[in-house]
C-alpha cells in the first residue's frame, strides 16, 4: 500500500510539470541525400521569373536567379510555423537545405543545415540546435500554452507575426531563446505596435526577462 503511494505521488507530479496545452503544427525534416532541380516542371509553370505550386498541404515557391546558384525552392506547409529552403547550382544540383522558423522579424535556423559541392557531394553539416536542451518543440509548446500567436504556411499579406531568435546571451552568460511577439493587452512602453518579449533560459525554459515596448516591423515575403 505504501509503494503505490509513492507511485501515485510521483505520477501526479510528473503529470502536473506537462505542459498545459501540447502544440499540433507539422515539423518537416530534412535528410542529407542529394536532390536535383526539376527544370522542366519550373518552365511550364514559370510567370516573372518566380512559380508558386499547391500540392496537397504545401505550397512550394521556386525563384529563378541565374549567376552560380541559379534557383531556390521554398516549401511552405498549411499546419506548419517552419519552412524547407533549397538551392540549386546552375547545373541543378542541390547547394544547400535546410529548416527555417517562418515569420517574425529574423529568420532562424532548425536542426541540421546540408550543404554540397557542385558536383553533388556532401561537403558540410552544422547542426544549429546544438546546446539548446529546451527545444523547439518546448518553444512552441510555451508559446501555445501562453497564447502566443505562431503564423502557419504560407502568407500573401504582411502581417505582424510572432518572431523567434536562438542566442547566446552576454547578459545571463547562457544560451536563450528570445520570443517577440504583439501584446495582446496592448500596452507598450515604446512608440509604434505594441510587444511583449520574453527571454527563455535555452537549457531550462525559464523565462529570464519579460519586457514590453517597441515595434515588430511585418515580414515580407
Amino acid at each position: 500500500m505504501k509503494k503505490l503511494l509513492i507511485l501515485l505521488i510521483i505520477t501526479s507530479c510528473k503529470m502536473q510539470q506537462m505542459p498545459i496545452q501540447q502544440h499540433q503544427f507539422y515539423i518537416p525534416t530534412i535528410k542529407d541525400t542529394h536532390e536535383k532541380f526539376d527544370i522542366d516542371r519550373f518552365q511550364k509553370n514559370v510567370k516573372n521569373e518566380r512559380t508558386i505550386i499547391e500540392e496537397n498541404n504545401t505550397i512550394i515557391e521556386q525563384i529563378y536567379f541565374g549567376g552560380l546558384l541559379s534557383h531556390k525552392e521554398i516549401i511552405y506547409y498549411k499546419n506548419s510555423p517552419f519552412r524547407i529552403i533549397k538551392l540549386f547550382y546552375n547545373n541543378g544540383n542541390i547547394q544547400r537545405k535546410s529548416v527555417f522558423f517562418n515569420y517574425g522579424n529574423k529568420g532562424i535556423e532548425k536542426g541540421i543545415w546540408y550543404e554540397y559541392d557542385k558536383e553533388g557531394k556532401l561537403i558540410k553539416e552544422t547542426n544549429y540546435d546544438e546546446g539548446y536542451a529546451f527545444t523547439w518543440d518546448d518553444v512552441l509548446n510555451y508559446c501555445v500554452s501562453n497564447n502566443i500567436p505562431i503564423t502557419l504556411g504560407y502568407q500573401t499579406t504582411s502581417t505582424y507575426d510572432t518572431s523567434i531568435e536562438r542566442m547566446h546571451s552576454k547578459e545571463f552568460k547562457r544560451n536563450v531563446w528570445k520570443i517577440t511577439y504583439p501584446d495582446p493587452t496592448g500596452v507598450g512602453t515604446g512608440k509604434g505596435f505594441p510587444l511583449e518579449v520574453k527571454i527563455l533560459d535555452g537549457n531550462t525554459g525559464k523565462v529570464l526577462d519579460t519586457q514590453k515596448g517597441g515595434v515588430l516591423e511585418p515580414r515580407e515575403n
